[in-house]
């Protein structure tokens, strides 16, 4: 491993261990390492039956981000669509009065997901143009997917998107760092309590799960083994 990589690790580790303690970390550790374990060999098996491009790891690095904000962002990692199933398992809605919103959509896997589940409509917010143009087309192109014109994904900073004013299901996949999730809570807050409605928040990896945990808005009512549901108190 080089120099540079090396020095990186012991940096997270060392903020890890200031911001969760040696318990903490050691969790986090472990759920990393069981994310690790459940997504196995490349995951092609998604896109070969949908007939689209989902899969693979892509550093943001690589990518042309014209958002201040990028290197708070996390490489984009495909949802396993068993983990996306199960925690889909856990709403007991009427989807077709939801809207859902995966924040960080990447190649748009959990949008085309989402889409299965006859949600009003699917948005991705995504601020990697590359990523967002990728989404978009295998929107288009999925087999066996029901999307139409209400599945999207909008190219732009999760920092500055402002949600609709509909009942939600939001999707996060670990998808920024603490800063940028502070800022994308307390938008979701502030638009809650000026349009009372239902919400709920589908955590996958929650690394973060203490920040939504000390909003007001939001109450745990279901986990696994590396995700947790949360539901406003609207």
């Amino acid at each position: 491993m080089p120099t540079s990589a090396i020095r990186g690790l012991f940096r997270k580790l060392g903020r890890a261990l200031r911001r969760r303690g040696v318990g903490g970390t050691l969790g986090l550790v472990g759920t990393k390492l069981r994310i690790m374990a459940r997504r196995g060999t490349p995951d092609t098996a998604y896109d070969d039956a949908r007939g689209v491009d989902t899969s693979g790891n892509i550093s943001l690095a690589d990518l042309d981000i014209k958002s201040r904000n990028w290197e708070y962002g996390v490489r984009y990692t495909p949802t396993v669509p068993e983990v996306f199933h199960e925690m889909m398992g856990h709403l007991q809605i009427e989807h077709e009065k939801f809207t859902f919103i995966d924040y960080g959509a990447g190649k748009g896997r959990v949008l085309l997901m989402a889409a299965d589940y006859g949600f009003r409509r699917v948005i991705g917010v995504e601020f990697s143009s590359e990523l967002c143009v990728i989404a978009n087309e295998n929107i288009a192109r999925a087999r066996g997917v029901a999307a139409g014109d209400r599945v999207i994904c909008e190219c732009a900073d999760a920092v500055d998107y402002r949600a609709p004013e509909d009942p939600l299901v939001i999707y996060f996949y670990n998808p920024f760092e603490e800063n940028i999730m502070r800022a994308v809570l307390e938008n979701l807050g502030q638009s809650l309590r000026a349009t009372r409605r239902e919400a709920y928040v589908l955590y996958y990896n929650p690394v973060l799960l203490g920040l939504l945990e000390a909003q007001p808005e939001w109450n745990v009512i279901g986990s696994g083994d590396d995700f947790a549901i949360l539901r406003a108190h609207a």
